[in-house]
């Protein structure tokens, strides 16, 4: 019955807080409970958001957002910020990955089109209407040229530019 349902979770709304009050008051005191609540704040959440800028211009862009909701999660949700302004910008949600391994490759595919590969999973980003759709893995030489990958390095999540092949 979801009216049962709501109702319970309505209860415990209203009750956690004062069970939780009263476990602080009766074993840990203010001064810790305090210090306890705000590491289990901060020690969840990891939010990080790199953009790639097209052209140097801040106003055409690609973000990448990766974020790791709990400490115990090895998943990291992603999703890409299509950026054209003043035109357009919308946010489109991208398959979870492994929270130890998010890493993105960016290839140009024409002027303003862009194919990402997420592992087995491939998008094609347009950032002249700001959509981005998934599709079928490429045919060899069908990717782009390689821009570069949002990946982690050295602890922090960033965009690691491609290294330019040798004149020759």
């Amino acid at each position: 019955d979801a009216q049962g349902l709501y109702a319970a979770y309505a209860s415990l709304v209203y009750l956690a807080p004062v069970l939780g009050g009263f476990v602080a008051d009766r074993y840990l005191g203010s001064r810790k409970a305090v210090t306890v609540g705000a590491l289990l704040l901060v020690a969840g959440c990891e939010q990080e958001r790199v953009a790639y800028m097209i052209d140097g211009n801040s106003d055409h862009s690609l973000t990448l957002q990766r974020e790791v909701k709990y400490p115990w999660s090895d998943k990291a949700d992603l999703a890409l910020v299509v950026a054209r302004f003043p035109d357009c910008q919308r946010r489109h949600e991208m398959k979870p990955q492994p929270a130890a391994s998010s890493k993105v490759s960016l290839y140009a595919l024409a002027e303003r089109s862009f194919t990402l590969q997420q592992g087995k999973n491939w998008y094609v980003a347009d950032t002249q209407n700001c959509t981005l759709q998934v599709v079928e893995p490429p045919n060899d030489g069908a990717t782009g040229k390689l821009i570069g990958n949002w990946q982690k390095k050295d602890g922090s999540f960033s965009f690691v530019p491609a290294t330019a092949e040798p004149a020759g």
